[in-house]
């Protein structure tokens, strides 16, 4: 009757790792999940920063020959409208 007791007591030690080994192979695909999102994220945030820079780096590609065609067209002009003529 003892050994019955012991081998009881050892199935339900089992029965017991075994649902704790469950729960951690649970939080650890929680876990591997959180961070293949995030990683995700990262890429995106990543991708979002490269289109960013590129649009900078092409507006001021653009202002600057629009900024100097407009000071240009400035400077051809005079900087006072001529006298009206009165008649």
């Amino acid at each position: 009757q003892s050994l019955e007791k012991a081998y009881k007591a050892l199935e339900d030690e089992n029965d017991t790792v075994k649902e704790q080994l469950k729960q951690r192979e649970e939080s650890l695909e929680d876990a591997n999940t959180q961070v293949r999102e995030r990683e995700r994220q990262l890429q995106t945030a990543h991708q979002v920063s490269g289109l960013v820079n590129l649009a900078q780096v092409l507006c001021v590609g653009c202002l600057i020959p629009v900024l100097g065609a407009l000071l240009l067209l400035l400077l051809a002009q005079p900087l006072l409208p001529p006298p009206l003529k009165i008649h």
